[in-house]
């Protein structure tokens, strides 16, 4: 449910999607600082998530991703996810990436 926890928080609240992301996850796309995340989400309308898929790899997820610009272009896109048992038991995202529609 990360996944979809994570999508349905955007763009309305990213300070707590920023959380479901690891620390590792930070700082990697955003050199840990939410200010250029920040930057990231406030391209949103809107964003949506469907057709999300459990890998039989228990750390990856697929689900497709339709991103809804201010400026008026949707992409969409399917994205990976490497999710992993982090912090007190609870699940984040260690990584993410496109994959071609």
């Amino acid at each position: 449910a990360t996944i979809a926890d994570y999508y349905n928080l955007l763009p309305d609240d990213p300070e707590a999607a920023w959380e479901l992301f690891t620390a590792h996850l930070q700082a990697a796309l955003y050199r840990s600082d939410f200010d250029v995340y920040q930057q990231v989400c406030d391209r949103y309308s809107a964003v949506d998530v469907s057709d999300i898929h459990v890998n039989p790899a228990p750390d990856r997820t697929y689900a497709t991703v339709t991103s809804h610009y201010k400026d008026g272009r949707p992409p969409t896109a399917v994205r990976t996810f490497v999710v992993v048992d982090r912090e007190d038991g609870q699940w984040k995202i260690d990584w993410l990436w496109t994959i071609d529609p």
